[in-house]
C-alpha cells in the first residue's frame, strides 16, 4: 500500500504519539494526470482488511491481504507537524521481488483518535510530459 494526493486541510493536532497505533484503510483515491489533464481516477472503498501499523520508536508496517498470503511492507516514519515522511527499506515484496529503498513525503490532513487521512502528491517528467499522481488514503480506528 503506497500513498499519493495534496490538500491543506487540517481538522486536528498532529503528533507522533497521535499517530501511533493499528489503522484500518476505509478509502484510497487515486488521480493520474498528463499534462495537467485528468487521464484516469479510481476510488476503492475497503472493508477493513488492509492495516497500517505506526509503532512508537517510529516503525511501522502495512500489511495487504492478498488471497492465502498476508503481504506486509515495512517502513520507518517521522511526523513533524502535518509533514509525514515515510521511508522504505530495500525488501522482498509479494514473497520474491525485491523492492529498492525509497522514501514517501506525505500530508496529514486529517488526525483523531478515529480518523487519518494522508495525502501524498508526486509527478516525474516522463518523456517530456510531466505525469502526475493525486492519492488521498483515509484510515479509521
Amino acid at each position: 500500500m503506497l500513498w499519493f494526493s495534496c490538500s491543506k486541510k487540517n481538522d486536528s493536532t498532529t503528533t507522533s504519539s497521535a499517530i501511533t497505533g493499528k489503522w484500518y484503510l476505509a478509502t484510497d483515491s487515486i488521480a493520474e494526470y498528463t499534462n495537467g489533464t485528468l487521464t484516469d481516477h479510481e476510488f476503492t472503498t475497503y472493508n477493513r482488511a488492509d492495516y497500517t501499523v505506526f509503532n512508537t520508536n517510529g516503525s511501522g508496517y502495512s500489511v495487504t491481504p492478498n488471497g492465502a498470503i498476508n503481504d506486509s511492507v515495512k517502513f520507518t516514519y517521522k511526523l513533524s507537524g502535518s509533514a509525514l515522511t515515510l521511508n522504505y527499506p530495500t525488501q522482498l515484496e509479494d514473497g520474491n521481488l525485491e523492492v529498492e529503498a525509497f522514501s514517501v513525503p506525505a500530508t496529514v490532513t486529517l488526525l483523531n483518535s478515529s480518523k487519518l487521512s494522508i495525502s501524498i502528491d508526486t509527478s516525474a517528467v516522463i518523456n517530456g510530459a510531466t505525469e502526475r499522481e493525486v492519492e488521498f488514503d483515509t484510515f479509521t480506528r
